[in-house]
């Protein structure tokens, strides 16, 4: 099984980080990379 770090963790990982200012809670928002992004687009961007 290979596992690497996407694009859409890191993002995920600096979005959420940005916004609460928890690593732990980065950590578990980059788990989840593209399906947060999306999230955060739709609901955060913009304020």
């Amino acid at each position: 099984m290979k596992s690497t770090i996407g694009l859409g963790n890191i993002l995920a990982f600096i979005l959420s980080y940005q916004r609460w200012h928890s690593v732990l809670l980065a950590l578990f928002h980059g788990l989840f990379g593209w399906l947060y992004v999306f999230y955060y687009g739709f609901f955060y961007w913009g304020s």
